[in-house]
């Protein structure tokens, strides 16, 4: 009898034994698989952050050239405009809408998007004849986007009376697709601080004539 209880007493005992490993094994899975939940959380999180990083980085740098090239051209020029009517002054303003500013921080995805989305060229032109000023007509166009590659301004607003297809120069003002192209790259490379000249073309509403100018700096 005692030996039947005691075989019975091991029997349990191993019984339990096995339970509470099984217990164990299964506790240390789920704890297991919690580990690699919050391994896996981390490591998106970390790759979240590294992608946005980069493309603020990249939104940065596109900033940075759009912001060279829009300080390169700003300023007024003035220059002659040939019509079959004969000639009459020209005078362009170009400002920016948004002055670069230092910033000693990194900033955010949506900080930057909200500068690139806001920067663009307001334009003023002014056109008369001969020496009298009075004379001048002109007009004022906003939210001018640029073509930073090709150096090239095509404007066309209901506020304007013509059509404007505008190119950066160099000093030689010649004004032709290469050397905008040209005097584009030098500023977007940093090898160019300052347009000396612009040169195109003047589009009337009011005729079918397409009439070329050649502007110089005359004040930054």
């Amino acid at each position: 009898m005692k030996n039947m209880m005691k075989l019975g007493f091991i029997l349990v005992s191993s019984i339990l034994v096995l339970a509470g490993c099984n217990l164990g094994d299964g506790q240390k899975d789920v704890l297991a698989l919690g580990d690699q939940a919050i391994v896996q959380a981390r490591k998106q999180v970390e790759a979240d952050n590294e992608n946005r990083l980069r493309r603020a980085r990249e939104m940065e740098e596109d900033l940075g050239r759009r912001h060279r090239f829009f300080q390169a051209v700003r300023g007024t020029y003035e220059g002659l405009l040939k019509t079959e009517a004969g000639e009459f002054h020209i005078r362009l303003t170009l400002v920016p809408s948004i002055s670069p500013f230092p910033v000693q921080r990194s900033r955010t995805l949506e900080e930057i998007a909200a500068e690139l989305s806001g920067l663009h060229l307001n334009l003023h032109i002014v056109q008369w004849s001969g020496e009298n000023s009075r004379t001048a007509v002109g007009c004022r166009i906003e939210g001018v986007n640029p073509d930073l590659v090709r150096g090239q301004l095509d404007i066309a607003s209901e506020s304007c009376p013509n059509m404007y297809s505008i190119r950066i120069s160099g000093d030689s003002q010649a004004g032709t697709p290469e050397d905008s192209d040209a005097v584009a790259t030098e500023i977007l490379d940093g090898r160019r601080e300052v347009v000396e000249s612009l040169a195109g073309q003047v589009m009337p509403s009011t005729s079918a004539g397409i009439f070329e100018f050649a502007a110089a700096r005359v004040k930054r």
